[in-house]
């Protein structure tokens, strides 16, 4: 009886250390099943009181989209937010924070900075003064505070750092109280990143496109596997500086601690045999032979791809995706990327090979004596180009617009000049006032008093007078008659 005891407690023992070990290498990993990972995403477009955003409500839903399919258990979309609107989401939001592992926030919309301190804008704002920002607007610290209770990483992306639509008619009650384009620095507490679209003082641009450009490089890199958090806001930085010809770096604030942050991680591939080298395709004057220049294939029927990053331009990112089509969209994205690097084009990277990016690869074509279609564009010829250095195509910009640094720039009018839509600068031609174009209405004249005219009198008549002939000399002038 004594041995049997003893033995069930020493399996107990057993068991209980292997489940702890079982734990701790799961912990280690970080592949415990009930990783919790929240989200909120605002988008204000439609405001009152200033110009409409254009993207912002599609930022938001391709946002949100993304977030649920890298798997986040909840997302919550909220647009067109009032501030009492927003104060009750941020306060809703906050209690879901502190049940997660990961709170994530995302913003578009109108935000400024007034005497360093941030402001998100609802939609419902009038900011007539410099004072009405505390009572109309939300704080960014209030934003901090709903994601400070998840227990692993609390991200935050601002993609509201555009042109302040209240600075012309806001008012300034206190003398030295700034007011500034963009937004102001911040430095939020350990575990918390705060990203800018738009680093302190810089404005970021609505875009041209369906979404911004912050918005579509953060779109661009979501979904790859097993890319670190850190790196991708740096491939977010490095595309938005390409698209917007440097005229916008994101920038992220905070510190995050001595871990891994993926959206996505993918199981580790079974290792395959090193295929034999083959000969590289030179960048002479011929045609590069595509079919020379991919490397054998495995033992799946899959070409192997080179895994080294080229020496230059941006890194190649993770193609072996199991979805094609994300890795043809990966692959048309950064062959783009390096096209406009080269100075032949297209003005927008895109994920697919519209007109203009087809247009681009045309001009590389022709100038670097190749024939090269875009179905037949794979890692070899991304490798190639990311091997150049600019400039390879030539700038050469219609009238209106002069080459700077290897792209197309609308040249400044002079004074009394306007630029017309297709780019020209054209005197401006003076108005008439308005007071001189407009004619006032003549107040209706009045009628002239009636005169009195009398009635003609009926003059009687006088019967004629004789006529006296002058008298004789010597008589006497009687009754006319001489006597």
């Amino acid at each position: 009886m004594r041995v049997a005891a003893t033995s069930l407690i020493y399996a107990v023992n057993n068991l209980s250390r292997s489940f702890v070990l079982l734990v701790a290498l799961l912990t280690s990993f970080g592949c415990l099943a009930d990783e919790r990972r929240v989200a909120l995403v605002i988008g204000n477009g439609t405001y009152r009181y200033a110009p409409p955003l254009r993207n912002t409500l599609q930022d938001a839903t391709a946002v949100a989209n993304a977030l649920r399919d890298v798997g986040f258990s909840k997302v919550t979309v909220a647009v067109e937010q009032t501030r009492n609107q927003l104060l009750d989401t941020l306060r809703t939001f906050s209690a879901e924070a502190e049940t997660a592992e990961w709170a994530v926030l995302y913003y578009a919309g109108h935000g400024i900075e007034i005497n360093g301190t941030n402001f998100l804008i609802p939609v419902d704002a009038h900011l007539s003064s410099d004072r009405d920002a505390s009572f109309e607007a939300i704080n960014l610290n209030q934003v901090l505070a709903a994601v400070e209770g998840a227990r692993r990483l609390r991200l935050i992306l601002l993609d509201a750092c555009r042109e302040n639509p209240f600075l012309a008619t806001m008012k300034r009650l206190n003398g030295t109280r700034s007011i500034s384009r963009g937004l102001a620095r911040i430095e939020p507490e350990g575990g918390t990143l705060v990203a800018f679209a738009a680093k302190d003082g810089q404005v970021a641009w609505d875009g041209g496109q369906s979404n911004s450009p912050f918005t579509s490089a953060l779109l661009r890199y979501i979904r790859t596997p097993n890319l670190e958090l850190s790196r991708l806001l740096r491939k977010i930085r490095n595309d938005v500086l390409i698209e917007t010809g440097r005229r916008q770096e994101p920038f992220v604030y905070g510190s995050l601690p001595d871990e891994d942050f993926y959206f996505v991680t993918a199981r580790p591939e079974r290792p395959v045999p090193a295929p034999p080298k083959e000969p590289q395709a030179s960048m002479g004057p011929e045609a590069i032979r595509l079919d020379e220049a991919v490397k054998a294939p495995d033992a799946s029927g899959k070409p192997d791809r080179p895994s080294a990053p080229p020496p230059h331009g941006t890194p190649v990112a993770n193609l072996k995706d199991p979805d094609p089509k994300q890795n043809a969209r990966i692959l048309a994205s950064n062959t783009q990327a390096e096209l406009r690097r080269l100075g032949c084009g297209p003005s927008v990277v895109r994920p697919v090979w519209e007109t203009e990016a087809k247009s681009s690869l045309q001009r590389f074509n022709r100038f670097a004596n190749m024939s090269v279609e875009p179905k037949n564009i794979d890692e070899a010829f991304l490798s190639k180009l990311q091997s150049l250095s600019p400039p390879i195509c030539t700038v050469s910009c219609t009238d209106g617009f002069v080459a700077v640094n290897n792209e197309c720039v609308a040249k400044p009018c002079r004074a009394g000049e306007r630029r017309a839509a297709n780019g020209v600068c054209a005197a401006v031609q003076d108005r008439p006032k308005h007071q001189d174009i407009v004619k006032p209405t003549p107040k209706p004249s009045k009628p002239p008093p009636a005169v009195l005219v009398e009635a003609p009198r009926r003059l009687k008549a006088v019967p004629p007078q004789r006529r006296l002939s002058r008298p004789k000399t010597g008589c006497t002038l009687f009754n006319g008659a001489c006597i």
